[in-house]
């Protein structure tokens, strides 16, 4: 085998050794209300990935991390104050500062559910995964 040619057999092998974890940091601000839970969408991750997910609030909030293709009834269960049957992770109770991880399989679209409780405010969202 030719040099070059090992070299970038080399190189794939360590792209795929390094980035197999396909890493997500997500950090913004979120306007919540006490009506309407807030929904934000994640492509699916290539391989199997834990999803840590991170809220600062002024208000208490709950959280939820759901498979996309059951986010509607999910959200049709926050609207309604209860929690969603089939969720990956969720906030076992209302707080300013919630932190739940939840393990996504590989191809698998996710959402996370914000829903303020007992008014609004400005939170920070984040959502990191490994």
């Amino acid at each position: 085998m030719r040099p070059a040619t090992r070299l970038a057999w080399g190189l794939l092998c360590a792209t795929f050794a390094l980035g197999g974890g396909q890493r997500l940091n997500i950090e913004q601000k979120v306007t919540l209300d006490g009506a309407e839970p807030k929904q934000l969408d994640i492509e699916a991750p290539r391989y199997d990935q834990k999803v840590t997910v991170e809220v600062e609030s002024p208000v208490p909030v709950l959280a939820y991390v759901v498979k996309t293709a059951e986010v509607e009834a999910a959200f049709r269960a926050v609207v309604s104050g209860k929690a969603p049957e089939n969720a990956l992770a969720a906030t076992p109770e209302k707080s300013q500062k919630v932190s739940i991880t939840a393990d996504v399989p590989a191809g698998t679209a996710y959402s996370v559910l914000l829903r303020a409780v007992g008014g609004g405010g400005e939170a920070t969202l984040r959502i990191k995964g490994k």
